[in-house]
């Protein structure tokens, strides 16, 4: 997906023992150089840099403005995510319901029809292997009643 954009301080972080694992982006899209809203898309990353940059802006006081400020001005071209990403979206059982709650409940801007794109993430051998075997399986039995309809009417 290209002409996305979005800002690490509008991210939300899962965290386990306290430490930042996943960094979930709001991405916007943007068209003519103007940023629309509400953003549709979510990136799910592990990505190092992205995470480390998480990391540091967590462990300021968010009462700190002063810190927060010169962490912006220190990091403000990291801050922003403009690179192309590619990866599969979130759904069922890969969905975790807690981070979603909180995206819904707490962040400002994202869309009611939202989707997580987890970053880099491509389909298995596995499931695009069952996948093809239910589309044949599916052909097969599509073709059996057809086969049959067309031998009743003779």
């Amino acid at each position: 997906m290209s002409g996305c954009t979005g800002s690490l301080l509008d991210a939300t972080f899962k965290t386990r023992l306290g430490v930042v694992t996943e960094v979930y982006l709001p991405l916007h899209a943007k068209r003519d150089g103007e940023i629309e809203a509400p953003a549709h898309l979510v990136l799910a990353t592990r990505d190092r840099e992205v995470v480390d940059l998480a990391k540091k802006m967590s462990k300021i006081d968010s009462k700190d403005i002063k810190a927060m400020l010169g962490f912006v001005a220190e990091n403000a071209k990291r801050l922003r995510h403009e690179k192309e990403v590619e990866g599969m979206v979130r759904s069922g059982i890969d969905s975790d319901d807690k981070v979603l709650k909180h995206l819904r409940e707490k962040k400002e801007g994202l869309a009611a029809d939202f989707v997580v794109l987890d970053d880099g993430r491509k389909p298995g051998f596995l499931s695009a292997l069952l996948l093809g075997a239910g589309v044949l399986l599916l052909l097969l039995l599509g073709a059996g009643a057809a086969r049959k309809a067309g031998s009743a009417s003779s």
